[in-house]
């Protein structure tokens, strides 16, 4: 729930600053965008910021390999759009 509260919000925030002038947010769809990829970094911090982890039954140490993935989702992703 709270990331779409993230992207209306911006959306709306984005687009005033649109509105009162600068550039960059000038059209809906540039506002969206903006909106968007600030959720993707909201979501996307909760995997990469320590949690509490009192409740898991298990406490393993993140290996360099769990550290690579989201570099090679990058990558996939890159790769995608060629």
């Amino acid at each position: 729930m709270l990331p779409l509260i993230i992207v209306v919000v911006f959306l709306f925030v984005f687009r005033i600053l649109g509105i009162a002038g600068i550039g960059l947010f000038a059209t809906w769809e540039a506002s969206a965008r903006f909106a968007l990829a600030l959720m993707f970094l909201f979501v996307a911090s909760s995997h990469f910021t320590k949690t509490d982890t009192a409740g898991k039954p298990s406490k393993r140490q993140s290996t360099a390999f769990h550290r690579l993935i989201p570099v090679l989702e990058l990558a996939s992703h890159h790769q995608a759009r060629r």
